[in-house]
């Protein structure tokens, strides 16, 4: 469950970004030079309202080693071999005296680039937490110099909302930062539909950092050095809530040993549209840790052999208690969202981190038809759809899957209930769209599918099979619109020779 350092420094800085309105392309992005790496940029962020680029480099250093003048050349020199304009550097503490010398630089250049530190980070952050994303698009927006161009933005459309129901005000200490993503999921390409009902739960946890030193075990007359010294460490989770240590592969035990220590202390969230429940500590966690540093102590048991003064090999054995077991705690808050989406007659449940989006469960990530990754929900029925089961109406392109869609018998093309069209085969009965309504038989005058029309051997008019006169020349069957044609077409086939009654009957 380790990380490197500096990843969820990273992490923090990109979601900072999504909730302003900017899409994070990637992270890291890897910089190129006559193709060979020369270095990367932490971030690559794109605003869709302009496509302007933005690159970002993070830097999470001691606030003895702050980042000096080389980061930020090194930065400005990435963005320059990207031919990025835009630049963001973030610190998660403060920037040497030289940087204000060097931005102005990069101005005269053509490149603008703002400076994030501690400070700034955790008011945006702030900014985040209570789903003010107005203020952080107008804070980069202003900042980078970058327009929106007259259209519509996360500002825009958050003032367009219907006014929500604002609750009461929850604190919370230690609080894993809460991203207001009780949306569609990203993997739906139409995502023009809201929740019916947000639920944010805060639930507690422990985070128990252990670590056990062993002394070398030696041999007890010679001193020899039988077992090298040992260090054992690693990260335990305790569910508060519900009293118990989690399993290191629980998704939950994953998610907290990455991001537990980008918590924030007092946290404030009030309820805007959605419901928050802080859940209870039932357990305080004391008789848990207790229980991982006997485990921890009995699971490292070490031995070495080692013979004795008559030449018999003896064991020796080097058992650690539970009290040499080093334990650093950390009670975090954990967000997670639960969503209920009501659409047409489906009602899909999704539970989901509210730091970084990753599922714990989603009802609503396969297809309703056949249980592939759902790409579009379906306008009319509200079901899931993969790519395979969409058909999209061709006159007003709103999405229906392939049951509520009607489609053309001929061409395919889909079509809503308001635009389906008004004309079908005589026969089957099935839908021709105005494109595909073109034949009608010679002798019932009906619109005919391709299904279900010949055209007539002799003079090719298109009949359907209600009326189609059908006769066999060598075993081969020959369509006809009406007794006039087939008696012409007889009367050619007997004056013909032999040979010439063959190519007839198996040509054209």
């Amino acid at each position: 469950m380790s990380s490197k350092q500096g990843d969820s420094f990273e992490a923090r800085i990109a979601l900072i970004l999504s909730n302003s309105g900017f899409v994070v392309k990637e992270q890291p992005h890897i910089v190129y030079l006559n193709g060979d790496n020369v270095g990367d940029l932490d971030v690559l962020a794109v605003d869709p309202n302009t496509s302007t680029l933005i690159g970002v480099s993070c830097k999470e250093y001691l606030s003895s080693n702050v980042p000096g003048s080389q980061h930020f050349s090194h930065f400005a020199q990435m963005l320059e071999y990207e031919n990025i304009k835009y630049g963001i550097f973030a610190s998660a503490t403060t920037v040497a005296n030289t940087f204000q010398s060097l931005i102005e630089y990069q101005k005269q250049k053509g490149k603008t680039i703002i400076v994030l530190t501690e400070d700034e980070i955790k008011q945006l952050e702030k900014f985040a937490f209570s789903n003010q994303k107005w203020e952080l698009e107008n804070y980069f927006r202003t900042a980078l110099g970058i327009e929106s161009k007259g259209k519509t933005t996360i500002g825009h459309s958050i003032n367009a909302q219907k006014t929500v129901f604002i609750g009461k005000t929850v604190e919370c200490e230690n609080l894993i930062p809460v991203q207001f993503w009780n949306t569609p999921p990203a993997y739906i390409k139409n995502p023009d539909f809201t929740s019916d009902d947000a639920v944010l739960r805060l639930e507690p946890f422990l985070v128990v950092k252990y670590d056990l030193h062993f002394d070398p075990i030696r041999h007890p007359r010679t001193n020899e050095i039988l077992a090298e010294p040992m260090y054992v460490e690693g990260t335990k989770i305790i569910d508060l809530g519900k009293g118990k240590i989690l399993d290191e592969d629980d998704s939950i035990s994953e998610h907290l040993g990455r991001y537990y220590q980008n918590a924030v202390s007092n946290t404030p969230i009030t309820e805007k549209g959605f419901t928050i429940k802080k859940i209870e500590t039932i357990d305080n966690g004391k008789v848990l840790v207790n229980r991982i540093k006997s485990q921890v102590a009995s699971e490292n048991v070490r031995r070495a052999d080692y013979l004795d003064g008559k030449q018999e090999r003896v064991e020796k054995v080097q058992a650690a208690k539970a009290d040499e077991v080093h334990t650093l705690i950390h009670k975090v808050y954990l967000p997670i969202w639960e969503v209920i989406f009501k659409l047409g007659g489906n009602v899909y449940k999704r539970t989901y981190f509210a730091y970084d989006g990753d599922s714990i469960y989603d009802e609503m990530k396969n297809c309703k038809i056949c249980k592939k990754q759902t790409s579009y929900v379906c306008v009319e029925c509200g079901s899931t759809v993969c790519d395979t089961h969409e058909k999209g109406c061709r006159i007003c392109s709103i999405v229906l899957c392939t049951k509520c869609a009607t489609s053309c018998v001929d061409c395919k093309s889909g079509f809503c209930k308001s635009h389906k069209p008004k004309t079908s085969c005589g026969v089957c009965n099935l839908i021709l769209c105005d494109d595909c309504n073109t034949r009608l038989c010679v002798k019932c005058n009906q619109i005919i599918c391709p299904s279900h029309y010949e055209n007539c051997e002799e003079c090719t008019s298109v009949v359907c099979e209600n009326h189609i006169i059908s006769k066999r020349y060598i075993a081969v069957p020959k369509k006809f619109c009406s007794d006039e044609c087939l008696k012409k077409y007889d009367t050619d086939y007997n004056s013909s020779g032999k040979l010439g009654k063959i190519k007839k009957a198996f040509w054209r």
